[in-house]
């Protein structure tokens, strides 16, 4: 690995402001992690935690020297109680770059440091660390920053120029689709004849499909790691021209992971322009704000030109997406991110190389409140990607003197086929019913309507395969279920097909049952999580879901555990957590799940609630109402017979039942009255209970 001089020299000159102890020959541990977790239902990311922490191989704590994912994954000097900084140079992921300590240096991927990186369908996390003496002698030496050479050439493109295409999902596309970049290339040959591009970077596909399978178990950190390569090799629209296809754009990436890429990337593919559309992701996913998106672009761009001094670009806004609930934010940040564009490009724009601004946002018909461009309410269908090529070519055209003017857009736009798909079954499976069909190239996803049979509602879920599991079920269950094609939401700009005919089948469930005793409890920031054995098997592993219930839109997070019990380290303070706990036999062979009580982080043991009424509703029925207590993260219900409720076979009952979300619980079929049961509340947090207050109904009107 290349060093960094300039770099290293700016960290062995800065001196920590604590003070400074003797390490007397210990060995100090630096560390940095990052965790994404997302939805294994729905997709998508969900949430980033990060650190950068330091073990000064003594009695003393931890230290935590930022949770800023913002600054966990880029170049960054630390100061701790050593006496000198810990710079490091990293990428996004960790999986490259090094840390340098006084004279000491370590590589990632050398001794002195070890990695770990793992994946699921729940999330995956990066980690590295690095071990070095925490004392070590000054550095002796300092080298000179090093600058490349500026190398001559003309700021307007020649008639056989390079073109290198940067960017995400927006430009890389998926299965099925024409993509912006076929239509900036038609630009070329049909309004810019004389100027013939060569399109250069290390991909030529789309997006390509996952493949259908069976039912995955969580992943234990001793599993193996799995493919995090870029997927690139997916098709295009069917029956399109072929085209030279060849972009640097990868679905989901942010201008933050290309920072460490792209110097190599220019030095190696030697593009005459970029073309470039980066940025929402980094704020789509709560990876930085817009000020720090906008240094990250502007470290991308002087990294490029590290590769290479004149090269030119060609640099989009972001677009306005379709708002999302919860992410009010969003349209802001991508406002103020675009307002300071214009002057970060004016900085880095001159004649050796032109860096000039493409106006996406005003022209990409998208925004809050509608996206007829987005099939999803973000990414581009057939109009879309015209109205971006249309974007890039206004600018190729006004700021690089190419072509005879601006993409002009058709009067009509392809179709996207989306029939009926083939060869639909549906058959009993261990988890329940599988449902398969024939894949359908043009559509992006499926749509599921389920119910049991002789049910007048569907239930509609989403498919990203061919293949639907209906999980949540007993045994000898019979479900209905039809499917079509889907290309995002219609009320946006996609999709959809016709609905199938109707199939059917009976569920099977041959599964392990769940773990008994589920118990939860929290220490500061972190939840605990036990189980007892199981009453039957196989069991290879356990599945343990937590939900935050106070974070708006927050997604299902699935850990895998060999064993109990299993810790939830880094939550938050004052937020209600849900967890449950499934069994696995292995592929194919998930249980159902079981709730363990939830758990109220940093609130310890609860209060008693006050105030309870029970309500006779109706002579077998009851409505009991109760004040909230402080530090509840939910409530117990336990209900117990008189004597003569007794008698009619009634029991108490002991477990109590939960309540969440509510301070108000209602019972029916309680004979022979209402009146002959009383009804005890709890506040609960984890295994933690209140003492119960308890109420007993009055007899209802015209009942002696």
């Amino acid at each position: 690995m290349k060093i960094e001089p300039a770099f290293l020299a700016l960290g062995l000159n800065g001196i920590a402001s604590a003070a400074v102890t003797k390490r007397g020959g210990r060995t100090c541990t630096f560390e940095l992690s990052h965790l994404r977790t997302q939805n294994p239902v729905g997709g998508g990311d969900a949430t980033l935690i990060c650190h950068a922490r330091i073990d000064y191989g003594d009695s003393r704590p931890v230290d935590e020297l930022t949770d800023s994912c913002y600054e966990v994954v880029r170049d960054k000097c630390y100061n701790s109680q050593l006496p000198y900084r810990i710079c490091v140079h990293t990428n996004w992921d960790l999986s490259d770059g090094y840390i340098d300590y006084g004279a000491e240096h370590r590589d990632f991927n050398e001794n002195g440091c070890e990695k770990d990186r793992w994946g699921n369908p729940a999330g995956d996390k990066e980690s590295v660390k690095c071990h070095f003496p925490c004392d070590v002698p000054e550095p002796t030496t300092t080298i000179p920053p090093w600058t490349p050479t500026p190398v001559p050439d003309p700021g307007k493109l020649g008639p056989n120029p390079k073109v290198l295409i940067v960017g995400d999902s927006i430009s890389h596309g998926q299965e099925g689709d024409f993509t912006w970049r076929y239509r900036i290339s038609e630009w070329f040959r049909e309004y810019a004849p004389d100027t013939k591009p060569t399109f250069v970077g290390p991909y030529t596909g789309t997006q390509e499909r996952a493949k259908a399978r069976e039912p995955q178990p969580p992943r234990l950190d001793s599993d193996l790691k799995p493919d995090g390569s870029p997927k690139t090799s997916g098709g295009y629209y069917q029956g399109m021209p072929s085209f030279q296809s060849n972009h640097f754009a990868v679905w989901g990436r942010q201008v933050a992971q290309d920072i460490p890429l792209i110097r190599d990337v220019v030095a190696k593919y030697k593009p005459d322009i970029m073309l470039v559309m980066l940025g929402f992701n980094d704020m789509g996913w709560f990876v930085s704000d817009a000020l720090g998106t906008l240094n990250s672009m502007e470290k991308f761009i002087s990294e490029a030109r590290k590769g290479n001094p004149a090269v030119r670009m060609a640099i989009a806004d972001v677009p306005q997406r379709s708002l999302i609930g919860g992410r009010e934010d969003l349209p802001v940040k991508t406002t103020e991110y675009n307002k300071a564009l214009p002057n970060l490009l004016k900085k880095y724009d001159n004649e050796l190389a032109p860096t000039k601004l493409v106006e996406i946002a005003s022209n990409y018909d998208c925004a809050p409140a509608h996206c007829p461009a987005g099939y999803d309410g973000l990414h581009p269908n057939a109009y879309g990607e015209y109205l971006i090529a249309q974007s890039f070519s206004r600018t190729l055209h006004k700021d690089f003197g190419v072509g005879k003017g601006e993409l002009k857009l058709p009067s009509s736009y392809p179709p996207r086929p989306l029939p009926v798909p083939g060869n639909i079954k549906a058959v009993p499976e261990a988890m329940g019913v599988q449902v398969t069909w024939d894949q359908v190239y043009e559509s992006n996803s499926y749509d599921v309507r389920s119910r049991i049979a002789g049910a007048s509602e569907w239930t509609e879920s989403r498919a990203g395969t061919n293949r639907y599991d209906q999980t949540f079920t007993v045994k000898g269950i019979k479900w209905e279920f039809q499917i079509r094609s889907s290309y995002g939401e219609p009320a946006q700009g996609g999709a959809k097909g016709p609905w199938s005919p109707i199939i059917s089948a009976t569920a099977d469930r041959s599964t392990p049952p769940p773990p008994k005793d589920v118990r939860t409890s929290a220490n500061g920031n972190s939840l605990t999580v036990a189980w007892g054995g199981v009453d039957g098997g196989p069991v290879d592993r356990f599945g343990v879901t937590i939900w935050d219930r106070d974070m708006p839109g927050a997604f299902i997070d699935l850990h895998g555990a060999k064993q109990s019990p299993y810790t939830f380290s880094g939550l938050k303070s004052g937020h209600r957590y849900d967890i449950w706990v499934e069994t696995w036999g292995g592929p194919g062979m998930g249980g159902l799940p079981v709730g363990g009580n939830p758990v109220l982080i940093g609130a310890g043991a609860p209060s008693a609630p006050s105030g309870l009424k029970a309500e006779t509703v109706d002579p077998t029925t009851v409505k009991l109402t109760w004040n909230g207590a402080a530090g509840a993260a939910g409530y117990k219900v336990y209900t117990t017979p008189d004597e003569t409720a007794t008698k009619t076979g009634s029991k108490a009952d002991t477990k109590g039942k939960l309540v969440e979300g509510a301070t108000s619980w209602g019972e029916s079929f309680l004979y022979p009255g209402a009146w002959h049961f009383s009804f005890c509340v709890a506040a609960i947090n984890g295994q933690q209970e209140s003492t119960r207050v308890c109420a007993t109904p009055p007899k209802a009107s015209g009942f002696q």
